[in-house]
Formats: C-alpha cells, sequence, structure tokens
C-alpha cells in the first residue's frame, strides 16, 4: 500500500495542522474580544484598572469600541475562512491518497494473470477501485484532516481553557477522555458491523450483476418471480445490517454531543459557584460552544477507521497475490527478427509439457482433445501466463526478459477471452496501433494508417461499409451490438494492426467470420507466423505443420515446409 505520508502530501497534512492552530488562535481571540466588549458594556465605557479582576486581560478591555468590533469581524472571519480552506485540503489529500492506491492496484492487476489461480471476478475487482478506495478517502479527508485540524484546536482549546480556569479545564479534559474512551469501545463493535454490512453488500452486488447482466438467462428458464424473492431477501438482510450499523454511529454522535453539552455545563456549574463576572463566563462558553462540532467530527474519525480498516485489508488481498506479468528490471524491447518462434521446455506443472519450433513464416494448426491445453498454450506463447518451467523465444530472445509492450505487439492473440471493449469500432482497432502511430489518429483516418503498418487497410474498408454508423459504430461491454461474426472480424483486425511476427488464432472461424479473401490474405501472403486452433477440416489442411496436445504433452507432425519468407517487421 502507498504510504500516507508519500509526497506532496507531506506539505498538505502541515497545511492542516497549521489549519486547526489557526482556527484555535482566533477562536481564543474572539472569546477575549467578546470578554472585552462585555466588560465595557457592564462598566458603562471605563477602562480596568490594575485592580480590577473582573477581567481576565485588562488591557484587552481598554480598546476602543471599534478595535473590538474590528477585532471580533476579523477573527470570526479568519476562523471561517481557515474552516473553509480546510476541506479542499483535506480532499486533495484524499485523492492523492487513493490516487496512488488506484494506479498502484491498476499496475498490480495489470501485471496479473487473467486466468491464473488468483483471479478474482471482474465485480471484486471493480469494488476495490471503487468501494474500497472511497473507503480510504474517507478515512483520509474525514478522518485524518479532522485529526489533524478538529484534534489540533481541540487541544489548544482545552488547554487554554485549563490555563485560564483549572475549575473547568481539568473536568473538561477528563470528560472528553471518557467519550474517547467510550467511542473505542463502540469502534469494536462497528468493525464487526463494517464487516457485517460489506458481506450483505457483496452478496447483493453480485447477485444483481449477475443477474441484471444476463436477464435472458432468468427469462428463459420462467425463474423472473423466483429470483426476485431472492432479491428481495438479499436486499432486506443489507438494509437490517446498515440500520445496526447505524444504531452504533448515532450512539458514538450522540456519546459527543453530550460530551459537549457536559462541557457547557461544566463552564456555567464552575463559573457560577466560583463567583465569575458574567463577562467573564461568556469568553469561556465561548470557547466552550466552539467545541461541539470537532467533536462531533472527532467522534466520525472512529466509523471511517473502521471502514478503513476492512477496506485496507480486502486491498491488500489483491496487492499481496503474485503478479508475474509485470515489466522486469532494466527490460529492453525486443530485437527485430523474421519471427522465429521456440519453445524451450515450456512447462505448467501437471498440465502441460511442450517443446517445439516454429519457424517463420510456417501455418501452424493447434489441435487436442477438448481441455487439452490448447488455449493455455497460446496464452503461454502470448506471455499471458506464465510456466512453472521453460521459456518462449522468439529469434532467440527470452520473452520474460524483455518489455513486455514490445512482446505483445510482436505477439498478438486473438481469442473468445479477449473481446472488444466497450467504446467504437474505431478506437477498437486503434488499441491495436504501435506506440506513436495512436496519438491524433481519428477514427476517420483508421484506415490509412492501418495500410502502412500491417496492410489491412482494405479490411478496415470493409468493416466501415457493412458497419451501420462505419468506424463510428458504438458497441457495449464484449462488443455487444455486433454479431459474433463482426467481433471476430474486428478482434482480428485488431491483432494486425501492429504486424505481429507472430499471429495466435484461438478458435479460428476464418471463413464464416472474415469471408475467403482474408483467409486467402492471411494464409497466402501474410509474412509472419500463424499458429491457429480450429476444428474445420479444410482450414486445418492448410498447415505446414500439425501441433497436437494429448495427456498434457505436444507432438510436433510437419506437413509440408513453405520455404523462408523475407519480411520486414516492425516493433
Amino acid at each position: 500500500m502507498p504510504h500516507t505520508l508519500g509526497g506532496v502530501r507531506r506539505r498538505l497534512m502541515l497545511l492542516l495542522v497549521l489549519a486547526g492552530f489557526g482556527q484555535a488562535v482566533c477562536v481564543v481571540t474572539f472569546a477575549l474580544l467578546v470578554h472585552g466588549a462585555a466588560y465595557r458594556v457592564t462598566h458603562g465605557g471605563q477602562t480596568a484598572s490594575g485592580h480590577d479582576r473582573s477581567a481576565i486581560y485588562t488591557h484587552v478591555a481598554g480598546y476602543a469600541p471599534t478595535t473590538l468590533a474590528v477585532g471580533l469581524i476579523t477573527s470570526a472571519c479568519a476562523t471561517v475562512l481557515l474552516k473553509a480552506a480546510g476541506e479542499p485540503l483535506a480532499e486533495r489529500l484524499a485523492q492523492s491518497y487513493v490516487h496512488s492506491v488506484r494506479m498502484r492496484l491498476f499496475d498490480h492487476v495489470a501485471a496479473s494473470e487473467a486466468g491464473g489461480p488468483y483471479r478474482r471476478t471482474v465485480g471484486v475487482t471493480v469494488l476495490r477501485f471503487t468501494g474500497d478506495a472511497s473507503a480510504l478517502r474517507l478515512w483520509i479527508s474525514k478522518g485524518v484532516a479532522p485529526i489533524l485540524v478538529d484534534g489540533v484546536f481541540v487541544t489548544c482549546a482545552l488547554a487554554i481553557l485549563t490555563v485560564a480556569a483549572p475549575g473547568m479545564g481539568v473536568p473538561s479534559v477528563a470528560l472528553v477522555l471518557l467519550a474517547a474512551a467510550a467511542v473505542a469501545l463502540f469502534g469494536r463493535r462497528l468493525r464487526e458491523r463494517v464487516r457485517e454490512t460489506r458481506r450483505h453488500n457483496g452478496r447483493l452486488a453480485a447477485f444483481v450483476n449477475e443477474r441484471v447482466t444476463h436477464t435472458a438467462v432468468m427469462q428463459s428458464l420462467g425463474r423472473v418471480a423466483q429470483e426476485r424473492r431472492v432479491m428481495r431477501r438479499r436486499s432486506r438482510e443489507y438494509g437490517r445490517a446498515m440500520v445496526r450499523q447505524a444504531r452504533l454511529t448515532g450512539a458514538m454522535s450522540a456519546t459527543a454531543e453530550a460530551c459537549g453539552i457536559g462541557i457547557l455545563l461544566i463552564v456555567v456549574t464552575v463559573g457560577l459557584l466560583a463567583g465569575t463576572t458574567w463577562e467573564a463566563l461568556a469568553s469561556l462558553l465561548t470557547v466552550a460552544g466552539f467545541l461541539g462540532a470537532p467533536l462531533s467530527s472527532l467522534v466520525r474519525v472512529q466509523e471511517h477507521w473502521q471502514q478503513s480498516r476492512v477496506a485496507r485489508g480486502r486491498i491488500t488481498e489483491i496487492l499481496a497475490a503474485p503478479a508475474p506479468l509485470g515489466r522486469p528490471r532494466r527490460a529492453e524491447p525486443l530485437a527485430n527478427g523474421p519471427g522465429r518462434l521456440e519453445l524451450a521446455g515450456l512447462r505448467v506443472d501437471g498440465v502441460l509439457e511442450a517443446s517445439a519450433v516454429a519457424h517463420p513464416g510456417q501455418r501452424i494448426v493447434l489441435q487436442g482433445p477438448p481441455g487439452a491445453g490448447k488455449s493455455l498454450l497460446l496464452r503461454l506463447i502470448a506471455r499471458l501466463q506464465k510456466p512453472d518451467a521453460g521459456a518462449v523465444l522468439l529469434d532467440g530472445q527470452d520473452l520474460a526478459r524483455h518489455d513486455p509492450e514490445s512482446v505483445r505487439r510482436a505477439i498478438r492473440l486473438t481469442s473468445p477471452e479477449l473481446p472488444l471493449l466497450r467504446g467504437s469500432v474505431g478506437k477498437n482497432l486503434r488499441l491495436g496501433e504501435p506506440p506513436g502511430k495512436v496519438k491524433g489518429v481519428a477514427e476517420r483516418d483508421v484506415e490509412g494508417a492501418a495500410e502502412g503498418a500491417s496492410g489491412c487497410g482494405d479490411h478496415v474498408e470493409a468493416l466501415a461499409e457493412v458497419l451501420p454508423h462505419g468506424l463510428r459504430t458504438r458497441l457495449g461491454e464484449g462488443g455487444h451490438g455486433l454479431s459474433m461474426a463482426v467481433r471476430y472480424q474486428v478482434a482480428m483486425v485488431r491483432a494486425l494492426r501492429s504486424a505481429p511476427r507472430v499471429l495466435l488464432l484461438d478458435e479460428a472461424r476464418l471463413d464464416e467470420a472474415l469471408g475467403s479473401d482474408l483467409a486467402e490474405r492471411l494464409f497466402e501472403r501474410y509474412p509472419g507466423t500463424v499458429i491457429y486452433v480450429t476444428d474445420d477440416p479444410e482450414l486445418a489442411a492448410r498447415a505446414d505443420a500439425i501441433w497436437h496436445i494429448e495427456e498434457g504433452r505436444l507432438t510436433v507432425r510437419a506437413l509440408h515446409d513453405p520455404g523462408p519468407i523475407e519480411w520486414e517487421t516492425t516493433t
């Protein structure tokens, strides 16, 4: 987890402490000026003498009425401005920290295996970026910031009250400590309530996400009424959990309110018993009155702290999982080469063992019974999953030692597991562009940009003609809005945009989805190596070699040698 005090956050926290101290100074100044004004009213404008003990500070009572009025207005305005400045400072501190957490999460998830043993559902991962990150934001903005501002203010105010009137200050400090102890006890129970609420919220969110996303399943099975009852039960369970949590937070808020009222009663009672003049009592009540809101704010710190502890634990679970696909230190881009692919002792324990060589320009069909590991092997080659042993070499270079971005431009995978993204068709195609060719390329320019990169510009043009709004056609999640055939075509053209040296096709349906023209172009003219999975006998017969996986082992059988193909690579 990022450090709370990292970077610019140190300066922001210092500013918050200064804001709290400044508020305390302004409130004390305001109280003294109230005392001076009240003294002048009581004594008919006479200044206090050195023997007049009714004034706390005799020189304040000697100020002119205009000076007192200006001082009261200035100190009040300064208090308000400092309070107003504290909110954006607290939010800046919170957003800076949460931004660091989100980026750490993004980098970790991007370097994790999508199909590995530590895989989490999309809903859970999104919850970490949104709900849990928001809980951390609230802890910083409504927890850490109030401690720095209101905590400093309350400490200074109680210290001044104790010095000015020990009989009032000492009991007030004791009452605040007693309230803090009570809130701490409530906090232990609150943590369990937060966990319970999160559990019910997670169950409800998962249920809604799945059922709403796949409404057709409920409709086709005639289970809408039954699932509605489940929805109602889980919604009520979540509601009851929230009410139980609210009871505790309400009790803590009541404790803070009682503490503030108790301080006022202490000041009034001690002042009356001690015979304190009303002007002195007014100034002391002014200081005590300003303690109510900060005390309530500090009590809510406990709530945000408990919520953040649970959220931090969930985020830490993700960050603690291995992320084997990250960028190695001092990793360099892949050097250019003809595209010779070698599987050197590749192994996934208990699942797959593979050693083979794909020569530049070869067409290789990957076959095997269902569940044999064909898709797994393609993910290993594309560096989307880390093997337990062995290496994948491209032109003699170990992919694990080089920059992942250059690796994935040189080896592209088209698979049902890699759907189109939300947005336009043109935006999805631009995702396949090499760096430096994406910036400034509008959707209407995609066709021209594609021509030089991979020679697939004519297929981009064909796409634009069949789509209702050309390349501006909008897509939903996973390519929703297009037929399966067109989705496959868009994904294929997207993969070809960087002119990869190796093209991997999982569940190839070339003739059905792309038309015979692209099939001919891919098999006869495309210079890169193509490894594809298909159950189409005619398509399989066009391969130069067969890689067959059965019982976890890869065997190679050459059909014919197409000979070397000269081509120029781009990275």
